[in-house]
């Protein structure tokens, strides 16, 4: 059974996907200053930008199921699917559906700089523990063999001592 999309209904689901747009911007622009304080290790900076990112993202999930709601409202799939099919059934060319495009291109760039943020929170966690690794004397060759040929590792010692 098609869908009958009212104007009424395209103008709700812009202004929605109009928040959205919004709110992933402001969260774009989050995980843009939380890469520069990652790359400069400003711990101090990096939980600020943490608390805020956290605040945005629930912000944002809210208004996900605001419309997933909408869209169940009107017999359609949640998420993207829904979207996606409400917006076939909008006039060509329609404010909706340029918004919609945005919204899916920042959704793809948030994605991007949230994996390159990932990928740098990651390297330093693996420096942070080779340096651990390394001032506890506990490397990956710090085995030996004792008199009978079976293989002894030796205990960690710390060089603080």
């Amino acid at each position: 059974m098609p869908l009958h999309v009212t104007k009424e209904d395209d103008g709700r689901l812009l202004q929605m996907l109009s928040a959205e747009l919004e709110s992933a911007r402001i969260l774009l622009q989050l995980l843009e200053q939380e890469h520069q304080v990652l790359i400069k290790g400003e711990a101090e900076a990096i939980r600020s930008i943490s608390a805020h990112k956290q605040t945005q993202i629930k912000l944002l999930s809210e208004q996900l199921l605001v419309r997933d709601r909408f869209l169940t409202a009107h017999q359609l799939p949640a998420g993207k699917e829904g979207t996606d099919l409400f917006i076939q059934q909008a006039p060509a060319g329609s404010a909706t559906a340029k918004c919609w495009a945005q919204v899916q291109d920042l959704a793809t760039r948030l994605n991007d700089r949230n994996e390159i943020n990932g990928g740098i929170v990651a390297l330093a966690q693996r420096h942070v523990s080779q340096a651990l690794n390394i001032l506890t004397c506990h490397t990956e060759q710090n085995s030996t063999y004792g008199p009978a040929g079976q293989q002894a590792g030796r205990a960690p010692q710390s060089l603080a001592r």
